[in-house]
């Protein structure tokens, strides 16, 4: 019915024909108001016509750009006959006001040309926002490597750290943001990072503003060879299309990965054989935050655990990326309670029978091979089997754990160790279904993960695992795809990535989390719980006199009270 009205123009300025509406009541108006003064009337009139016309040039509301171009030539046209006509008619003005006029809009101009200057030099100097550091990457292969980075960097440091995910609101801006707004450049390079144009024009941008660049080295990293310097087109994606708009070109694009790869630009390289799981994001942080790196030590009173693959940088990042935001949770939730990273530890396993069909995990005896199930759980572990000796099996070590975050990735499926683990916690979690302490598994997948259909099963799996348990590690993990899987978009921004990790948390059967975000239930039975989980060699427990035993009942009463009476009113 009321379709006229707003066919013609864009959604976002769907009122403008009431801008219209008023524009023509102005015009209007000005010769009723102002009477006998010709001259005010031409000034008022030319005001309003380039006051409009310049909203409808910023806005451009027509759906039709050629209707666009017309409304504003026509208000230059309008103008044009406003000036010419009083000449040509020879009127007589008043001149006091056209002289106060045209001082102030003299002024007006002056001024207006002073705080823009001023304003330029403001923000030249004070350079705001700062970010002491930008990490340069590629989103697809890195973007979990970088947000974990900046995550243990910004949270033992007061230090400001880009990345393009939580900081960039338009693309034409990322380059004056490296030239102006940074301290120190690091490049994370990955097999795909000096492939992407973005990444190429930041470079140049850094050399070009002078700052101190750093680089990360990662094992999947090949330098560019002479023959694809030479060859920039067909070596960076759309490297003409990108970054000619902005004036960068193919031989600054040269001269700057030339100058990145030069030995003395201060290198970083992760060694995946020294450095264990998320332990390499931690070296890359305390290298940038030039502090000592030291492993963290194996912590053996969890009460949830993350599991993904060894072989997965992506993986290991996203792992180490949830053990702080499930830990932060924990600590707001009830005091206490850690998060333990399975890829940072050797484990040993008493309950796997899987037979591995690579070589790193089977040892030939007399011609016939026998499972090492240690290498199941971590890194290769001794042969006298004294660190075996000295972890507890994996029943005594999760029966403390309240559930499995099970970290699913592109190189799940090809990972015989993690298929093993994942069989693990699906017997271990049914085992535990009807006792008073489950475990509860929780699938979370990254975008490079595709969950497997049944040629997987039949074909890639027996490849993958010997064929003796290739049956029975399929159908754990059918088992475990039943499961809602939770996804973590990884080249996301913060908030989106924080959200999914309190929607991990929400599926932690932790006793004491209920609704309205208060710790109710029973947290004293929860810490019982986590302060029973005593590791060998540490000190005895506290033995409770009885007097004390009645108070805690006491307390835990009151809370059990206090938690059923909270149920109720939600009810209500």
């Amino acid at each position: 019915k009321y379709r006229f009205l707003f066919f013609r123009f864009h959604p976002h300025a769907y009122y403008f024909g009431l801008v219209m509406v008023v524009r023509s009541l102005m015009i209007c108006l000005v010769p009723v108001i102002i009477r006998d003064d010709p001259g005010l009337q031409i000034f008022t009139l030319a005001t309003i016509v380039v006051a409009f016309a310049e909203y409808q040039c910023s806005l451009q509301p027509w759906r039709a750009n050629i209707c666009n171009r017309v409304d504003a030539l026509l208000g230059l046209l309008l103008l044009c006959l406003l000036v010419c006509a009083p000449m040509a008619s020879g009127i007589q003005a008043n001149k006091t006001p056209l002289k106060v006029l045209g001082v102030t809009a003299l002024v007006s101009m002056a001024s207006l040309g002073i705080l823009t200057l001023s304003m330029a030099a403001f923000k030249h100097f004070r350079r705001d926002p700062w970010y002491d550091i930008f990490l340069c990457h590629h989103k697809e292969r890195a973007a979990a490597q970088v947000r974990y980075i900046k995550t243990l960097i910004t949270g033992s440091s007061s230090l400001n750290v880009f990345v393009d995910s939580d900081n960039l609101v338009n693309l034409d801006g990322l380059f004056d943001i490296v030239k102006g707004h940074v301290g120190v450049f690091c490049a994370y390079l990955t097999n795909a990072t000096l492939t992407r144009a973005w990444c190429c024009g930041e470079i140049v941008s850094a050399f070009a503003a002078k700052l101190q660049v750093k680089t990360v080295k990662t094992q999947s990293f090949v330098p560019p060879t002479e023959q694809q310097l030479s060859n920039l087109p067909f070596y960076v994606t759309a490297l003409d299309s990108t970054l000619s708009h902005y004036g960068i070109s193919l031989q600054a694009v040269r001269d700057g990965l030339e100058s990145l790869l030069k030995p003395d630009v201060p290198c970083y390289i992760v060694n995946p054989d020294l450095l264990l799981g998320t332990a390499r994001c931690l070296f890359v942080a305390r290298s940038l935050l030039k502090q000592r790196y030291e492993p963290n030590p194996l912590d053996r009173e969890f009460a949830i655990a993350i599991s993904a693959s060894s072989d997965d940088d992506e993986a290991l990042a996203a792992a180490g990326y949830i053990q702080v935001g499930l830990t932060k949770h924990l600590q707001a939730a009830l005091g206490e309670g850690h998060v333990l990273v399975l890829p940072d530890q050797p484990f040993g396993s008493s309950r796997s029978s899987a037979m591995l069909a690579h070589s790193s995990t089977l040892s030939t005896t007399g011609g016939t091979t026998s499972p090492t199930s240690l290498s199941a759980w971590g890194s290769e572990l001794s042969t006298d089997g004294m660190e075996a000796k000295r972890l507890a099996s994996v029943d005594e070590l999760f029966s403390r754990a309240r559930a499995v975050v099970i970290l699913l990735s592109a190189a799940t499926l090809q990972c015989p160790k993690e298929l093993v683990r994942i069989a693990d916690f699906v017997d271990i979690s049914k085992d535990r279904e009807d006792t008073s302490e489950p475990l509860e598994l929780i699938p979370v997948h990254l975008p490079d993960f595709h969950f497997p259909t049944k040629s997987f099963f039949e074909a890639e799996l027996p490849r993958v695992i010997h064929k003796e348990d290739a049956k029975r590690i399929a159908a754990r993990l059918k088992a475990c795809f039943k499961r809602i899987s939770v996804q973590l978009p990884t080249s996301s921004s913060e908030d989106v990535l924080q959200s999914q990790v309190s929607a991990m948390f929400a599926r932690v059967p932790v006793p004491g989390k209920h609704s309205k975000g208060r710790t109710s239930g029973t947290p004293s039975k929860w810490r019982k719980y986590l302060g029973a989980a005593v590791a060998s060699g540490s000190q005895p427990m506290h033995r409770k006199t009885e007097q004390e035993e009645m108070e805690e009942d006491i307390i835990i009463k009151h809370e059990d009270d206090d938690a059923a009476s909270g149920c109720f009113t939600l009810a209500v």
